[in-house]
């Protein structure tokens, strides 16, 4: 089977500096090549419509209603081709504009965000079927378009990566609490803890927090050295930022829009031994593993920081997380499910919505 996957991003000519097309494009890609089947990611703004009809199946991340767009959907109606639309986040409900980190953290005004999602979603209702990388999202998609045929297609790490850094080794010792954003939209969340963390470290000889990525904060609630701030560093070079953390945090304040995000943190810091302090969000809650940590509360935060400090546990956690995360949580584990769907779907009549796929194995 042959399958194009397309991105929107802003990295043009390094698509994979973002991570959504890491996880939801490249990762899978990866995959499906080792299965035999051709895969290719570009960027729909670059490409020419023309090769539309080298292609069984065209899956385009987040779309949104523009020229490029259209002539896809053009082509590929044209071509017999399968179009399938792909969700990492709640970018395509209009009336849930207002929980958007962009206009929580006033990055952007709710009418210029609503726009977007409107665009979002108008392209979504254009598709034949829809992956997700999160159950929240698909019930999400429901809501918008009720007879959808969906399918929960978990975010998965790559075998490549973790081979690339397979020469990474955890130090004995790690002081770091460390907090990767990622993006520019969680000033809100971290604002959750930030004075538990800054608490915590300052209180203790040996811990101080590390905050890679853009991030307003009130610094002076942390004492000198207790505080260290990094800029954007390449993905591959992520793991040893990991694996020299005592712990990572992952603060989400409780909206629609979290509710319905991956459990991407806690996969990348599992994979290198590091235990991970999240808040209490469904993707990430129906894992059950020593070294994950799943807080509500104040006093949460300071109890789970304080429960790997006991070596021999945290010896156990480093073990139990990488295993955990290399048996469930590969992409591999996901995408034969994905070409099922493809199949199931290629030998239903005129593209009829098949019944809904709501769960991940």
């Amino acid at each position: 089977m042959n399958i194009l996957y397309l991105s929107n991003t802003r990295f043009a000519k390094t698509p994979y500096r973002d991570g959504s097309t890491r996880y939801r494009c490249y990762n899978y890609a990866e995959e499906l090549s080792r299965l035999g089947h051709v895969a290719d990611v570009a960027v729909i703004g670059e490409i020419d419509p023309e090769i539309i009809p080298r292609y069984d199946a065209v899956v385009v991340l987040r779309p949104v209603l523009n020229k490029h767009l259209e002539a896809v959907i053009d082509s590929a109606r044209d071509a017999g081709a399968m179009l399938i639309a792909d969700f990492d986040d709640l970018v395509f409900n209009p009336e849930l504009a207002s929980e958007s980190p962009a206009v929580l953290n006033r990055q952007a005004g709710l009418d210029h965000v609503s726009s977007v999602f409107t665009r979002h979603c108008k392209a979504l209702q254009c598709f034949d079927k829809v992956t997700v990388a999160t159950q929240e999202l698909l019930w999400q998609v429901q809501t918008v378009v009720p007879d959808a045929s969906v399918l929960h297609l978990p975010n998965g790490l790559s075998s490549y990566w973790l081979e690339y850094n397979k020469h990474v080794i955890k130090p004995q010792s790690c002081s770091d609490i460390s907090y990767m954003p990622g993006t520019r939209s969680h000033d809100q969340d971290f604002a959750l803890v930030q004075s538990v963390i800054s608490e915590k470290v300052n209180s203790s000889d040996n811990l101080r927090c590390r905050i890679i990525g853009a991030l307003d904060i009130d610094e002076t609630l942390f004492e000198e050295q207790k505080l260290e701030r990094g800029s954007w560093i390449d993905y591959f070079s992520l793991p040893q930022v990991i694996a020299n953390s005592f712990v990572t945090i992952a603060p989400l304040a409780d909206t629609a829009f979290n509710r319905c995000k991956s459990h991407i943190k806690f996969l990348e810091s599992a994979a290198f031994g590091t235990p991970v302090i999240t808040s209490n969000i469904p993707d990430i809650s129906q894992h059950h593993v020593d070294g994950l940590s799943i807080v509500t509360s104040d006093d949460e935060w300071k109890k789970e920081i304080e429960r790997y400090t006991d070596p021999e546990y945290y010896l156990h956690c480093q073990t139990r997380l990488s295993e955990y995360v290399r048996t469930h949580c590969m992409a591999a584990n996901s995408a034969t499910r994905f070409i099922d769907f493809i199949e199931a779907s290629a030998n239903t009549s005129d593209h009829e919505d098949i019944t809904v796929i709501s769960k991940a194995s």
